[in-house]
């Protein structure tokens, strides 16, 4: 079973719902834990093991043979995401722009077009500790995305039983790599004004990918009247209310799990209780 947790904004907890699960899970079941967050990976505080194994994920930018280029703009023409430019003279190819497809090279007529590979970041593994196996995505400052890292670390999870998938904030092409192929998604929101916007945003990405989706409501001090029409509107089902507590704000600044606290076990044990994961 793979499960993503998401929301429309950063702070809402992710990674506080993704770690306490997976702790959760990890009772009964083995579990592989994806930070998917590549541009701010912090599972590892609170899932504290050591590193087993760095890869380092690169990406495949094309190099354009000048001599020859028959200037024909096929590579241009039809490159998605704007990534090469040609001039009746010369070219200009946007390393940042590339999303490393390969469209470029495959389709030249003129064989001008090779490739090479750029480092983009690396993933950690971590030594397995107490049932959960956790990978991190760590993207290189000023690469622009972290998909190719994501991708390849849902790779090293394929055989896992179970998965837990911490995104990365937003709607974002990362955010989608992450769900694809996942079977059920928890929207982290928090109620504000705020929350009840961003939420909307992944509620319309999950609909749209057809993805199953339930709501967990985190910080919750009180009915936010807007928020809860909203999800009775769409018929929307919240699995769990997490309070807004100083005992759950202490134990998380302080990098621990709150299922720990025998007061706290019972939320987690309960949301995965209503989405399937354990009986």
């Amino acid at each position: 079973m793979k499960i993503a947790v998401l929301s429309g904004k950063g702070g809402t907890g992710k990674t506080f719902i993704s770690t306490n699960l997976a702790a959760c899970i990890a009772k009964r079941h083995k579990v592989t834990l994806l930070d998917c967050d590549t541009e701010e990976p912090n599972c590892s505080i609170f899932i504290k093991s050591k590193i087993d194994e760095k890869t380092e994920i690169s990406l495949k930018i094309p190099h354009i043979d000048s001599s020859a280029c028959s200037r024909c703009k096929k590579c241009s023409d039809n490159c998605y995401y704007g990534a090469i430019s040609i001039f009746k003279q010369s070219h200009m190819i946007f390393d940042f722009l590339c999303h490393g497809c390969g469209l470029c090279s495959y389709i030249c007529p003129c064989n001008a077009i090779k490739e090479s590979e750029k480092p983009i970041g690396i993933i950690n593994s971590y030594i397995e500790k107490e049932n959960i196996t956790l990978h991190e995505g760590l993207l290189n400052i000023g690469q622009a995305s972290g998909v190719p890292i994501i991708r390849e670390m849902k790779k090293k999870a394929a055989d896992s039983e179970i998965i837990i998938l911490d995104s990365p904030p937003g709607s974002s092409c990362s955010v989608v790599e992450t769900i694809k192929g996942i079977d059920m998604a928890l929207l982290v929101t928090e109620p504000t004004p705020y929350g009840l916007h961003d939420v909307d945003a992944v509620v319309n990405l999950c609909t749209d990918m057809r993805i199953p989706f339930v709501v967990i409501i985190n910080k919750d001090c009180g009915s936010y009247e807007k928020m809860d029409l909203y999800f009775a509107e769409k018929d929307i089902r919240v699995v769990s209310r997490i309070p807004f507590s100083e005992e759950i704000s202490e134990q998380s600044s302080n990098g621990r799990l709150i299922i720990d606290a025998k007061s706290s076990f019972h939320i987690f044990e309960s949301i995965c209780k209503s989405i399937g994961v354990i009986s």
